[in-house]
């Protein structure tokens, strides 16, 4: 899911603890898949669960850390283009370095590197940035892509309203590539069969709902999804992918919940685990 900032001290105390049970005697495989980077403050970095429980999906699912002796990444990738978002990573790092705009070097997550686009914010949470600095910063971004990738071949700017997005044009049917094509990737790499069992989707965005989407098609009665988010807007997107959209390509799944915070779902998490030590014990 995304967050505006993300830092170990902020999860919940026992958290890692629980997710780590949860894998482990609930789950034959569990990921936790991110727009986050892999490492250089990235997801790596701040989770605390203990190593060896779940992959690590970082930039989307681009570049993927199963264990230490596996990782592996998009390889669709040219050096070209990586080359040319490196150059608008190095020019944005020196335009924060400008009086005016070193104020975005602490706003939300600052500027992020990920492997196949940038991230930029521009607006925190508690909207303490003024709207005419966020649009400079905006327009000074735009000033920069154009100047790099003049033809406009290769990048392509997204904003929202707290971030600024700087995205490779993608090469295959999605416009970016999101959170669907890195569960594809990791299906492909890992030879995951999702067409069998149940799928635990949890999300808190709607760049979650691709990896939604992409678990539907695999398996359309099997997935069952939970989503941490008290937006009512939010929820009416949710609700309108799964009741409606999902209906027309005949889905006709409605295994939806919604918790108001993360403790939520970690609790019920905590309580399937020892659901499931009990009836071990029984048995």
């Amino acid at each position: 899911g995304e967050k505006c900032k993300y830092n170990s001290e902020d999860q919940f105390p026992n958290g890692s603890a629980f997710q780590a049970q949860f894998a482990r005697r609930c789950a034959q495989t569990c990921c936790i898949l991110t727009t986050a980077p892999l490492m250089h403050i990235g997801v790596l970095d701040v989770s605390t669960i203990p190593p060896g429980y779940y992959y690590y999906g970082a930039s989307a699912g681009r570049e993927w850390f199963v264990d230490p002796t596996n990782k592996f990444k998009d390889t669709s990738i040219s050096e070209k283009d990586l080359m040319l978002l490196d150059e608008v990573f190095q020019k944005i790092s020196l335009l924060l370095e400008r009086q005016e705009f070193r104020v975005f070097t602490w706003v939300g997550s600052g500027l992020q590197k990920h492997y196949g686009h940038l991230t930029i914010a521009h607006q925190d949470i508690c909207g303490s940035v003024k709207k005419e600095l966020s649009d400079e910063l905006f327009d000074e971004v735009n000033r920069i892509v154009v100047m790099i990738d003049p033809e406009n071949n290769v990048l392509d700017v997204k904003t929202s309203n707290l971030d600024t997005k700087i995205y490779l044009k993608s090469k295959g049917p999605d416009e970016h590539f999101n959170k669907g094509s890195g569960i594809r990737l990791l299906c492909e790499k890992m030879k995951c069969d999702l067409k069998e069992g149940n799928i635990l989707v949890c999300g808190d965005s709607v760049t979650d709902l691709p990896m939604l989407q992409e678990c539907l098609t695999r398996n359309p009665s099997g997935v069952y999804t939970i989503w941490v988010t008290t937006d009512s807007t939010l929820q009416q997107k949710i609700f309108d992918f799964a009741l409606k959209r999902l209906h027309c390509k005949a889905y006709k799944n409605t295994n939806i919940a919604f918790v108001s915070c993360p403790e939520v779902l970690l609790g019920a998490m905590a309580q399937a685990t020892i659901r499931e030590i009990s009836i071990v014990r029984r048995d």
